[in-house]
């Protein structure tokens, strides 16, 4: 676990860019969504519900979206550095999400029935969930990591559940718990 927390700490201090904590903010906390982070369709998510639900309901939060594949790797990096919630779908642009200061959260939202054999170009179904990024997030010590199902995000007890989520992990953040 925390070797992946030295690797981002090494790539942050070589694009010379300042380590940040959760808990160095003057005002709002920073929710990132990252939208339509990948080119395969069941991973491309524009988030308008689940952003415009944080915005009202969670309206301290400073609500942000980005299409990272259009940004550089330092961009991302710097976004990332300085966020307490990453929002993303597995895969794509997930990866971004490991850069987060200690302390942040990350919410995935997987594909229930999204698995395919024979990789990226597979073409045959297996009906169970696609476990892209699962190993890589559940060994980041350093992140509070929350797997949602993608196929229910957009019914209403799980767009409450998110927005209760978003404020717990704000609230943790806020009092100091994480980093004591």
């Amino acid at each position: 676990g925390g070797l992946f927390r030295d690797f981002r700490n090494f790539v942050v201090n070589n694009l010379n860019i300042p380590r940040t904590s959760v808990l160095q903010r003057q005002s709002g906390h920073r929710v990132i969504f990252s939208v339509n982070s990948s080119d395969i369709p069941s991973r491309v998510e524009d988030f308008q519900t689940q952003i415009e639900l944080v915005r009202q309901h969670v309206p301290a939060a400073k609500v942000e979206s980005y299409e990272f594949k259009h940004l550089s790797l330092k961009e991302q990096i710097e976004i990332a550095n300085e966020a307490a919630i990453f929002v993303t779908v597995c895969g794509g642009g997930a990866v971004t999400g490991m850069f987060l200061p200690s302390g942040a959260s990350v919410i995935l939202y997987y594909h229930e029935r999204g698995g395919v054999r024979g990789g990226r170009h597979g073409n045959e179904a297996t009906h169970t969930p696609a476990m892209l990024d699962w190993d890589l997030y559940n060994s980041i010590t350093h992140l509070r990591v929350h797997w949602l199902p993608k196929v229910t995000m957009n019914e209403i007890q799980d767009q409450m559940s998110f927005v209760s989520l978003i404020r717990y992990e704000l609230k943790l953040i806020e009092s100091g718990e994480l980093l004591r």
